[in-house]
C-alpha cells in the first residue's frame, strides 16, 4: 500500500460493530497484520481479499483514497477476480443443489411409478443428489469429477429411458434437465479456467 493510500478499515470494522480481534478472527487475518492495515502500512493483495470479504465489502472500498495508479488498477483487477468467483461460485451451486433435486424427484418418482424398478430408481436418484452436493461442497478439481459423473449418468439414463416403456418420461425428463445443468456447469468452468479464476 502507497503512503497516499487512506484505508477504511478502522471505519468499516467500527461500523459493523468488530473489534479488531473479532475481524481477525472472521479473516483469518493476524491481529497485528489488522492493525498495520488501519495505520495505512503496506499489506498484500491477498489479505486485502480476506479482510474484503469478511467485511462484505469491496477491496476499494477498504480504502478513502487510493494514490498511485498501479495500485488503483490492481485493487480493481482484484475486485473483477473477486466478482467472477462469486458468480462462478453462484452458478455451481445452482448446479449442485438443482441436481440435488432432480435425484431425490428420480429416486422417489419413478420408484412410485415403478415399483419393479425401484432399486434402479433410488441408486440413479442417490447418484444424481451425491453428485450435486459433490458440485455445491467442492474445490474445483472435485468439481470438474462431479460434472464428468454426471454426464455420464446422463448418458446412462438416456440409454435406460429406451428401455423403459411407459416410464420412459421420468428418466428422459431428469436426464434432459440434467444434460442442461451440466451444460451450464461446464461452460462455468471452461470460462473460469481460461479466464484463470
Amino acid at each position: 500500500m502507497d503512503s497516499k493510500n487512506e484505508s477504511n478499515v478502522s471505519q468499516l470494522r467500527k461500523s459493523a460493530g468488530w473489534t479488531q480481534e473479532r475481524l481477525s478472527e472472521h479473516s483469518g487475518v493476524p491481529v497485528r497484520t489488522i492493525q498495520r492495515l488501519e495505520a495505512g502500512n503496506e499489506t498484500s493483495l491477498e489479505t486485502l481479499s480476506r479482510v474484503a470479504d469478511a467485511l462484505k465489502v469491496e477491496v476499494r472500498d477498504l480504502f478513502v483514497t487510493t494514490g498511485g495508479e498501479g495500485f488503483a488498477a490492481a485493487i480493481d483487477g482484484l475486485d473483477d477476480r473477486r466478482a467472477r468467483e462469486r458468480r462462478r461460485q453462484f452458478t455451481l451451486n445452482t448446479v449442485g443443489w438443482s441436481l440435488a433435486v432432480i435425484g431425490v424427484l428420480v429416486g422417489v418418482g419413478g420408484a412410485w411409478g415403478r415399483p419393479d424398478h425401484v432399486f434402479t430408481y433410488v441408486i440413479g436418484g442417490l447418484v444424481i443428489v451425491t453428485t450435486g452436493l459433490w458440485i455445491v461442497r467442492g474445490r474445483p478439481r472435485s468439481q470438474w469429477l462431479a460434472v464428468t459423473t454426471v454426464w455420464a449418468t446422463a448418458v446412462v439414463s438416456l440409454v435406460y429411458m429406451l428401455t423403459l416403456g411407459w416410464a420412459w418420461w421420468v428418466y428422459g425428463c431428469a436426464a434432459v434437465a440434467v444434460i442442461a445443468l451440466c451444460a451450464l456447469a461446464t461452460w462455468s468452468l471452461v470460462v473460469d479456467k481460461h479466464r484463470g479464476v
